[in-house]
């Protein structure tokens, strides 16, 4: 048997956030460039707050390689130090299990 995996050649990603103020729609197509838009829906219509049709993928990468040379080199960065991004650790963490314990309360009609 062969195996023939292929990586699909038309990317998608998003997000839909709904809440009482409306809702809030991210989503983003494409390859080298990247289509993005991020809408909000509310009072019955759609407000555009962000679209490009020329993201480039790559920059927020190189970006960070560039920050992470210079905190290297100069000894001082505007990069997460370990405290702080311990206590961002910490309020994932916190956020993971409170959902979880919330699935399990909605989820026990039993008792």
């Amino acid at each position: 048997m062969k195996n023939d995996i292929r990586l699909r050649p038309f990317k998608r990603r998003g997000c839909e956030i709904v809440g009482d103020a409306g809702i809030l729609l991210w989503q983003s197509e494409g390859k080298n460039p990247e289509v993005c838009s991020v809408k909000l829906y509310s009072q019955d219509h759609w407000q555009i707050l962000f679209s490009s049709d020329k993201i480039d993928v790559n920059s927020s990468y190189i970006e960070l390689i560039k920050q992470f040379l210079t905190a290297i080199q100069e000894k001082n960065s505007n990069l997460l130090d370990a405290r702080f991004a311990l206590q961002e650790l910490e309020v994932a963490i916190k956020s993971v299990l409170y959902h979880n314990n919330a699935m399990i309360l909605k989820d026990s009609s039993f008792i």
